[in-house]
């Protein structure tokens, strides 16, 4: 997908690479979280249909993390004040008028909950899919558990080993070839200066205080069996904001699988909660109607009662009253005033 790259200035000199697509409202900004690579978002097998289904309710404005992608990289500060300050720069230049829907997957939680929670003015609703508030609740990441140094020498290394190994549970049922496309991606998202920063403090941050502190309407989600995010960890979240739902999603990936039912139930989800961004169905087409049934038409449009259409027509009054009905179903309406001002109305405008 066509996409234009803008940046925005954010706390420690740092320029956060951002960009946008979709409708033109509600906006919708994509809190930033593991190692993220804007440019390559659409190719991303488990992120792009999330995308897509965004992009159909939303204006979706998407940030490469602070370190990733085309933002600023290297040594750089990493917390969730730092992030919460990459999102706030984000928001003000994508929407400086507005308050934004805050989406938030898995680490994205952090930062997106320090946001909410000290600029409550900038945020309509915040919604966190996989999210956890403490870095420590990422027991079952391979992130969490593998010695800083392997992590770092192990991103660009011969052997693939840690590389698989960081994919392992994101995504269960992914092919050999989706496994392999998420090992090349991770060398083009991040490079090992700035590797040790970001992990560290992903390892470390705790926002479990700001938790009440949070006015925005919120949705919590979590995958029931996921294996890398524990379920407790989305609702240690929604216990914590008040006011907050839960909705449990089906499956065990981190990433929200399709084949799993959880992406059809997320969007479920969001759009009872957000009613007004709900993609507008398209009206199914009108039924065709019969010569008979035109026939029945034209005689309540010249004002006859069923007992005169019945005689006129040979048939009874019971007849009449049932293909009525079946008139009034095809016209979608539920009456013949209603029926016979649609027709007239439809006459009018050929």
């Amino acid at each position: 997908m066509d996409q234009e790259i803008r940046y925005a200035s954010s706390s420690g000199d740092v320029r956060i690479a951002w960009t946008a697509s979709g409708r033109s409202s509600p906006i919708l900004l994509f809190a930033p979280n593991h190692f993220t690579n804007i440019v390559e978002d659409w190719e991303h097998f488990a992120r792009a249909p999330i995308l897509k289904g965004l992009t159909e309710r939303f204006r979706v404005v998407r940030m490469d993390q602070r370190g990733c992608g085309l933002s600023t990289r290297g040594d750089l500060v990493q917390s969730v004040a730092a992030w919460a300050d990459d999102i706030d720069a984000v928001a003000k230049a994508a929407s400086p008028r507005q308050p934004v829907v805050l989406f938030a997957l898995s680490q994205g939680a952090g930062g997106a909950i320090e946001f909410a929670a000290t600029r409550p003015t900038r945020v309509s609703h915040l919604v966190i899919v996989g999210g956890y508030a403490r870095g420590g609740s990422e027991s079952q990441n391979p992130i969490a558990q593998s010695p800083l140094a392997l992590l770092t020498n192990g991103l660009t290394a011969p052997n693939p080993g840690f590389r698989m190994l960081l994919n392992a549970g994101f995504a269960l049922d992914a092919s050999r070839s989706d496994q392999d496309w998420l090992e090349a991606s991770l060398v083009r998202a991040i490079d090992a200066g700035s590797l040790g920063p970001l992990v560290a403090a992903m390892r470390s941050f705790d926002v479990r205080n700001r938790l009440a502190q949070i006015a925005a309407r919120t949705l919590v989600m979590h995958v029931r069996g996921d294996l890398v995010i524990p379920k407790a960890a989305g609702t240690e979240i929604a216990l914590g904001v008040p006011g907050a739902r839960f909705v449990e999603l089906p499956g065990q990936s981190h990433m929200i699988r399709e084949s799993e039912g959880a992406l059809r139930a997320m969007f479920d989800a969001l759009d009872a909660f957000i009613p007004a961004a709900a993609p507008r169905r398209p009206r199914a087409a009108p039924k065709e109607l019969s010569r008979r049934e035109r026939e029945l038409i034209h005689r309540l449009c010249q004002g006859a009662t069923n007992a005169a259409i019945a005689q006129d027509l040979g048939l009874s009054e019971k007849t009449v009253r049932n293909q009525l009905s079946r008139v009034f179903e095809k016209l979608g309406v539920s009456s013949r005033t209603q029926a016979v001002a649609k027709v007239l109305s439809e006459r009018k405008g050929r």
